[in-house]
């Protein structure tokens, strides 16, 4: 078994590595990054046009991906985009005369490499192998949608998942501090780009606020934009670039008003030798490169967990029990198999109420409505580890 996933994984690894050197080395004789490819490919397939959306589920990229894409390739003459239509973001995107001779001669130069890349197989053979390929890809994309089949933890504890907040619990800080600074650099960025600094701080909390309410039906992030958006209208995720440049740069200065605590990251190495699953259960509020910014800065990483809610694959966010609800049914266990570790009284407490365990960490404790929390097992993290050894 461990001879055929050494072969299945190195085979598949090394296909990629060798696809991406000669997509990339193709790609370079037009001064363009080899992922761009892909794009390429997806637009000469649809002559008639795709919009951003549609690109970008054709191509599996995310928004920001598709929007630097299309920035360069439409500067470089090589897109065009119907400029009578009233959002640009839904606009159709369109190759050019000197765009679709270069997707032509990457298409010829794909071909080319397909082709002596099977050299040897028959007709048969190359029938099966792909056959074969999609219906292994088929079948990890359900694995990956589902999980693996759960196997019996050596964890002998009656709880095997534990969740953790971030801000305040793992990444020592003060909160108003925190929003202070990072809606601050984040309303500068934006100001060249035509946002009036109030106006966009007072967007932004409105979007969250929409997040916070989200009922299920959509991802928060579709929450956030379609606010945002309702607010500035459909031309502001033409600026998706410049939000991803800013969580890449200007938001890592926001480190500097939080803390660190060697004992967070002694806990977590700790559990994950014992044998427990961890969850990064932080309020989806933040985009994948915000919530892995602030893992870094807690002195973590992101391979430490087995999920991590981000806004992105989230559609409830914290009080809502519901929020936690969808992360066990994700992830395939029972309300009485988790412990909820969090600082917040009101947004990790609420866990409690689905059945989980609770503990509660009092070093940067967030209590806003004073509630009674003697009855909450609480403490540092020594207590925490101490409390999950006794359960």
């Amino acid at each position: 078994m461990l001879d055929r996933f050494e072969r299945f994984s190195f085979a598949i690894s090394e296909i990629s590595r060798y696809w991406h050197k000669i997509t990339a080395d193709a790609m370079e004789a037009y001064d363009l990054k080899g992922p761009y490819v892909v794009y390429f490919t997806a637009l000469y397939r649809y002559p008639e046009g795709l919009s951003a959306v549609k690109l970008g589920e054709l191509c599996c990229r995310d928004k920001a991906d598709v929007s630097r894409a299309v920035s360069v390739l439409e500067k470089k003459g090589l897109i065009t985009k119907d400029k009578t239509k009233k959002s640009q973001y839904r606009a159709p995107i369109v190759l050019t005369e000197e765009g679709r001779r270069l997707a032509e001669d990457m298409i010829r130069k794909a071909n080319k490499a397909v082709e002596l890349g099977g050299m040897g197989l028959t007709d048969e053979q190359r029938e099966i192998f792909y056959y074969s390929l999609e219906l292994i890809t088929k079948n990890l994309q359900s694995l990956s949608e589902e999980g693996l089949p759960k196997q019996k933890q050596s964890n002998p504890s009656p709880i095997k998942m534990i969740l953790f907040d971030l801000d305040g619990t793992l990444l020592p800080m003060d909160q108003d501090a925190f929003v202070k600074t990072y809606f601050g650099l984040f309303a500068q960025k934006m100001a060249p780009y035509g946002y009036d600094p109030n106006g966009f701080m007072k967007a932004i909390y409105s979007g969250v606020a929409a997040m916070v309410k989200n009922d299920g039906t959509k991802k928060n992030e579709d929450a956030f934009w379609k606010d945002f958006t309702g607010i500035y209208g459909e031309a502001a995720m033409e600026h998706l670039p410049i939000f991803d440049e800013f969580y890449r740069n200007e938001f890592q200065q926001v480190q500097q008003v939080c803390g660190f605590n060697p004992e967070s990251n002694h806990a977590i190495k700790t559990l994950k030798e014992m044998g427990f699953r961890l969850t990064l259960a932080t309020n989806p509020l933040f985009p994948p490169v915000a919530t892995q910014s602030r893992i870094r800065w807690a002195g973590l990483d992101q391979d430490d967990f087995e999920w991590i809610t981000t806004y992105d694959n989230s559609s409830f966010c914290k009080p809502n029990p519901n929020y936690y609800k969808e992360i066990i049914e994700k992830l395939g266990v029972k309300p009485e198999e988790c412990l909820m570790v969090g600082n917040d009284v009101s947004e990790d407490m609420i866990a409690e109420t689905l059945g989980m365990k609770v503990f509660l960490l009092t070093k940067d404790l967030i209590n806003k409505e004073n509630k009674d929390i003697s009855a909450y097992p609480q403490g540092s993290f020594t207590d925490l580890l101490n409390y999950i050894k006794s359960l």
